[in-house]
């Protein structure tokens, strides 16, 4: 696998999780609006005139956001699926490194040190376990 598209992957650990979170909001609350808890009552709307078309419109708009945010888990999932496989893939140490490194945000030459390893040691072990993915 090419090294540098493994760390992107790696490194965006964290926004998976909270596109996973954020959508799985805004679809609470669209479930939430359409099963008729907090639905909208289209007579009681004032200064708008809510014919069937109107009606219909609405549940369209919605649906076009069911699939925009279930799209959006899918993808982040499918993501989080893979890096997932690369970190199974690297060896014990190195996916510690790795862990340490890009999704938690330590420096190399923390991780480096506290593993016995020079940082362009470190460096080099890292990119050869990825580019053997």
């Amino acid at each position: 696998m090419n090294p540098d598209k493994a760390k992107r992957l790696i490194r965006a650990v964290q926004d998976y999780r909270d596109d996973i979170a954020n959508a799985k909001a805004e679809l609470e609350d669209i479930w939430y609006e359409l099963s008729g808890v907090k639905g909208v009552d289209f007579s009681k709307v004032k200064g708008t005139d809510f014919n069937e078309f109107k009606k219909v419109a609405h549940f369209q708009d919605k649906e076009r956001d069911i699939r925009y945010w279930t799209k959006m888990i899918e993808t982040a999932e499918s993501n989080l699926a893979r890096v997932e496989h690369i970190l199974e893939e690297l060896p014990d140490d190195i996916r510690e490194a790795v862990v340490r490194i890009y999704i938690q945000g330590e420096t190399y030459e923390t991780v480096a040190r506290e593993i016995h390893f020079s940082i362009s040691g470190l460096y080099a072990r890292i990119e050869k376990a990825l580019m053997e993915i």
